[in-house]
């Protein structure tokens, strides 16, 4: 796997790789065009290594990739921050990052709060939360494709782990009137957690008030160091570093404190009963 050099590395790595693929050059076409090594540049495309911002120049000239893209590009190259800060078009590069730590991450741990956690969401799930967005219609496909795509995340072998936890919130709230979708949202829960090596666990409202409660999170373990990922509105955030280890912590009492997996099944499967038969669900 390779050394980990920073987010913002990853991200313009991928988008170089995209941009390289799409003239279907190699590596060593792009050497020639820029006197850059074909080991450099492989480097930095894997994101082992940061580019300057003088290289990154070089490299997407080469590529022709002009305009705001390369602007953005070139921004990028020179935030060396353990935090990153995307908002509008940024998330673009972020998603990159994202798209490329999933394809690599030994072990995955996803914490939501209100919503259905976006590695499990089912298509008619995810397009319901979409529908309430002021996005275009081409906009939110796109979105529900991407996230749907996404799920062969879960399905890589090299994948040794992923840990959902979900807060009872989400189970609770009713992203459409369409009962089809929420039955096969909980189906879709069900079936994650009895995969080998995969998990979903509920916090029940019994819990009350605990650490974590404040906002969703995703933490990648790449190797021998950690990545955490929030998504908002129009902006996202990754922390590197040793600023991760707090996300550490917050799994471990997310840990403590939801339901098991045999717990969390049965919680499940009292919400797709209610779905399914309009039996009413116990409360806490």
């Amino acid at each position: 796997m390779p050394k980990f050099a920073g987010s913002q590395a990853r991200a313009i790595g991928a988008e170089m790789r995209r941009a390289r693929d799409s003239l279907e050059w190699t590596l060593e076409t792009l050497a020639a065009a820029t006197d850059i090594s074909r080991s450099t540049l492989s480097r930095i495309e894997t994101g082992a290594r940061r580019a300057d911002v003088g290289e990154v120049a070089s490299i997407l000239t080469a590529l022709a990739v002009t305009g705001p893209a390369k602007q953005r590009l070139l921004r990028l190259a020179g935030d060396t921050s353990e935090t990153w800060v995307g908002v509008g078009s940024a998330v673009t590069s972020q998603l990159s990052a994202v798209s490329s730590y999933e394809a690599e991450a030994h072990e995955i741990h996803e914490f939501q709060v209100s919503v259905i956690p976006g590695l499990l969401q089912t298509a008619s799930y995810a397009r319901a939360l979409f529908g309430s967005t002021p996005l275009g219609s081409a906009e939110r496909e796109r979105g529900v494709f991407y996230r749907v795509e996404r799920q062969a995340t879960l399905r890589r072998s090299t994948l040794r782990s992923y840990n959902a936890f979900l807060d009872e919130t989400a189970l609770r709230r009713k992203v459409t009137t369409d009962e089809k979708t929420m039955s096969q949202q909980f189906h879709n829960l069900l079936a994650v957690a009895a995969c080998p090596g995969r998990s979903v666990r509920v916090i029940p409202f019994s819990a009350g008030a605990y650490w974590g409660c404040e906002g969703p999170f995703i933490l990648y373990a790449l190797n021998d160091h950690h990545v955490a990922y929030h998504e908002n509105q129009s902006s996202g955030v990754f922390i590197d570093g040793e600023a991760t280890d707090v996300y550490q912590q917050v799994l471990n009492n997310l840990d403590n404190v939801a339901l098991d997996q045999d717990e969390s099944n049965e919680l499940i499967t009292s919400y797709l009963k209610e779905q399914d038969h309009g039996l009413r669900v116990p409360q806490e």
